[in-house]
């Protein structure tokens, strides 16, 4: 069963994600892959260990500055992990853009 707490993590998860995407391609002229939900988990250790104006920092980051969200967030990434290994499916899509003045040939 999905809580609201869930929601509410999956919601400024994907916030932050946006706003990554959003500086990386800002400032690069080149194809970029990042995983933001590696770099979340990661940023999200580091501000668990972190105190004080640093973790407030880190957390402003991470769009999780709701007190009960901030608490609640290792025990979701906790089921979250949990279920991404007890059940390993991979999902791919991809989808190719072709300016009009080109042919696609099968």
């Amino acid at each position: 069963m999905t809580s609201a707490l869930d929601i509410q993590f999956s919601s400024k998860t994907n916030e932050f994600a946006l706003e990554l995407y959003k500086q990386i391609i800002s400032s690069e002229n080149k194809n970029v892959i990042i995983s933001p939900f590696s770099i979340s988990t990661c940023l999200s250790l580091a501000a668990f260990g972190a105190a004080g104006h640093t973790a407030n920092e880190m957390f402003s980051v991470l769009k999780y500055t709701d007190g009960e969200l901030k608490a609640a967030v290792a025990q979701i990434y906790g089921k979250v992990l949990k279920d991404f290994s007890a059940n390993p499916t991979v999902k791919i899509a991809n989808k190719v853009y072709v300016m009009n003045r080109y042919s696609v040939k099968a």
